[in-house]
């Protein structure tokens, strides 16, 4: 008997690490799958909240356009990885668009999208109270440039580096654009008509 418990001592001194190191692994897992979920649950909320303050909020050009959540993954190519200022030229890349494409077109990429400051691009009261014809102290417009004001102050609170990218001529993309994760970048999309 004594020879038994020594091989059993033995098998379990063996067995010991594997159980730590498969222990390890199903933490490392479980740990991933919950950082995988993390990102899809904090891009989710994002969602929903953009889309709820975006609701029933139109871009106002020669037809009105309401606004949509678009997000582009972190990019594979290593050079993007880190979240680098969001320039004309990273996000046309990010949005499929690659540098031979640009390159070959031969023209400056000013010509292919230009950005233009958030808040030159979100409407005003000055802008709602024109479009409405009334005053900046009528009822309706006051409470609509709120609305665009807490769209604007959500926009730069939950995305880093917001910038607005117009891409096309006549009907044009908005891009309403921040990094919200690791490399991965998010907003509101929109159109705007302009023959």
């Amino acid at each position: 008997m004594p020879k038994n418990s020594a091989s059993s001592q033995h098998r379990s001194k063996t067995r010991t690490p594997n159980r730590v190191v498969r222990k390890k692994h199903a933490v490392k897992a479980a740990t991933s799958q919950s950082g995988t979920e993390t990102k899809r649950t904090n891009r989710r909320t994002l969602r929903e909240e953009l889309e709820k303050a975006s609701s029933g909020l139109t871009h106002t050009s020669e037809s009105d356009r309401p606004y949509g959540f678009f997000t582009l993954p972190a990019a594979q190519y290593e050079e993007f990885l880190t979240e680098e200022e969001l320039t004309l030229e990273v996000f046309l890349i990010r949005l499929g668009i690659s540098q031979q494409s640009i390159d070959a077109l031969a023209l400056p990429v000013n010509k292919l999208i230009e950005e233009v400051p958030l808040e030159e691009f979100l409407p005003n009261i000055d802008d709602l109270a024109g479009w409405a014809g009334t005053g900046t102290d009528d009822p309706d417009v006051v409470a609509e440039d709120k609305r665009w004001r807490k769209l604007e102050a959500l926009l730069r609170k939950r995305l880093r580096g917001v910038k607005v990218f117009r891409v096309g001529e006549v009907e044009i993309r908005c891009y309403i654009a921040g990094y919200c994760g690791k490399g991965e970048i998010a907003g509101l999309a929109t159109v705007s008509i302009e023959t």
